[in-house]
């Protein structure tokens, strides 16, 4: 869908598209893909610039020849080669003069962050000077390598955006590089936001500022045309698809699922031709003028591929899943949950209808699942999936553009109850009886498999987040979110 383009012209190109998409053999292979699987307008690679620093100060050694030093740790990074498949190292070479500094920091300007590596003392004017750059910069020493480290934490004190990696262990490296790739893909992300009412500017402009995302807003016919121009042949054989591979179907019925087998199918083909990469909708149970389908089962299906589906016309967890997604090139997807919390044992437990199937990431083992009606409305087509018990797991909401909230835990349990939404596990916390007293900001938090604190803390210190981990650190809302929270349900009926 371009720019300018009219409904009608836009219905013929999603019925031609949806017809190519059943010639070329369904609608999984539509969208061509790039690198790892995903699809080819979200695959790019983040840019890092590289820099060994210093060498001949007398320490750690004089008898040691920095050339023999680089050859080792290039050496080491060879090693971590498929963890950097999606990334693109900017090489600066090896600066020990002042005079080098302007050319290597012009190849440096346009990079997503910058690794710098000592290899002696007495370098932090060089460290400055890069620093000068404004650039996420992570820091990596590893031991025998300089005193310089000491300096760091008042740098950070300063707001200069650069992380201390003193470690003898180079895996440390492959896990910092995460920052910087959620950095380059934020700036390139684009969500599509389907609601009632006038777009909201002021949260899409913060947003932009912050991280360079996008948001756009679309009125709802483009959906509800996409969706009527979807392929019924390939619907319905993608539909006896997901039906065969159902642990059990429970309450759909073969149109529920062919039905949201076809809202798939109109939200794939609207981010593909918007080359956006997550899609979300405000009051998306039933939605007038779509034959009583649901998105629930679709928005799974794109959770589950590299992409984003979220429920509500949800932006905070919106951005909040994409910030997560992009820290990993597995690109794990999370979902928005309804937590509830239970202080009895310590516990909270995470439910909803969106939850993907591949937890660990679009290459990861398929949990097995049941094709269910979504809860409320007791319509439709999503999934109940089973996760792995014992994984650990980190809820996340990000408030306005500027703090997120965020917590670890660990599947202890899959709940079987006929109560709230399908999908459903319980995670232990560290502390549910403060995370209740200081719960702010709505009810939905992202949630998604293993634990990301550290990243979380790190990509806030290069973006200027504050970070608060709820149950931990005190919550200290505004009067205006304080107002929002305690009128949340206020106009709902009982």
């Amino acid at each position: 869908m371009k720019e300018g383009m009219t409904r009608r012209e836009f219905l013929g190109a999603t019925a031609a598209g949806a017809l190519g998409m059943a010639a070329s053999g369904g609608l999984v292979r539509a969208a061509k893909a790039g690198e790892r699987g995903l699809p080819k307008w979200t695959a790019s690679k983040t840019r890092v610039g590289k820099v060994y620093i210093g060498g001949r100060s007398g320490w750690p050694s004089p008898t040691i020849d920095p050339k023999d030093d680089i050859k080792w740790i290039e050496g080491e990074l060879a090693k971590l080669n498929p963890h950097f498949a999606d990334i693109e190292f900017v090489d600066g070479g090896h600066v020990m003069r002042a005079e080098q500094m302007p050319a290597i920091k012009d190849k440096f300007r346009d990079v997503d962050g910058i690794l710098l590596i000592p290899l002696g003392m007495f370098i932090m004017g060089y460290v400055k000077d890069f620093l000068s750059l404004d650039i996420p910069t992570v820091f990596f020493t590893l031991p025998y390598m300089g005193h310089d480290w000491t300096t760091f934490s008042a740098l950070q004190k300063q707001g200069k955006k650069v992380e201390l990696l003193a470690t003898s262990d180079f895996n440390d490296l492959a896990l910092s590089m995460r920052s910087f790739r959620a950095i380059h893909h934020l700036k390139r992300a684009r969500i599509l936001d389907f609601r009632n009412g006038g777009p909201l500017t002021e949260y899409a402009e913060g947003i932009k500022n912050r991280f360079g995302t996008e948001i756009k807003f679309l009125p709802r016919e483009w959906l509800i045309e996409a969706y009527k121009a979807a392929d019924e042949k390939v619907a319905a054989a993608d539909a006896e698809r997901w039906i065969k591979e159902a642990e059990q179907v429970v309450e759909p019925t073969k149109d529920d699922v062919l039905k949201a087998c076809r809202t798939y199918l109109a939200m794939k083909k609207i981010l593909e031709e918007e080359k956006a990469h997550l899609i979300t909708i405000q009051y998306c149970m039933g939605i007038p003028g779509l034959d009583a389908a649901y998105p629930c089962l679709g928005f799974s299906r794109l959770n589950g591929e590299g992409l984003g589906g979220i429920c509500e016309g949800d932006l905070s967890s919106s951005m909040a899943y994409l910030v997560f997604q992009y820290l990993t090139p597995e690109r794990k997807p999370g979902f928005v949950t309804d937590p509830i919390i239970d202080t009895s044992n310590n516990t909270v437990i995470h439910a909803h209808c969106t939850s993907a199937l591949k937890l660990d990431g679009i290459n990861g083992k398929q949990c097995s699942y049941l094709l269910r009606c979504q809860r409320e409305g007791q319509r439709g087509a999503c999934l109940q999936v089973k996760p792995r018990a014992g994984a650990q797991v980190t809820m996340a909401q990000l408030v306005e553009n500027h703090t997120m909230l965020a917590s670890p835990g660990e599947i202890v349990e899959i709940p079987d109850v006929d109560r709230a939404c399908r999908t459903k596990f319980t995670t232990k916390v560290k502390d549910a009886q403060k995370m209740a007293d200081n719960w702010h900001y709505g009810l939905h938090r992202i949630v998604l498999c293993d634990n990301y604190m550290d990243d979380i803390r790190r990509l806030g210190r290069f973006l200027g987040l504050k970070v608060l981990e709820e149950g931990v650190d005190e919550i200290h809302p505004t009067d205006e979110w304080i107002e929002r929270d305690t009128n949340i349900y206020a106009s709902y009926p009982i």
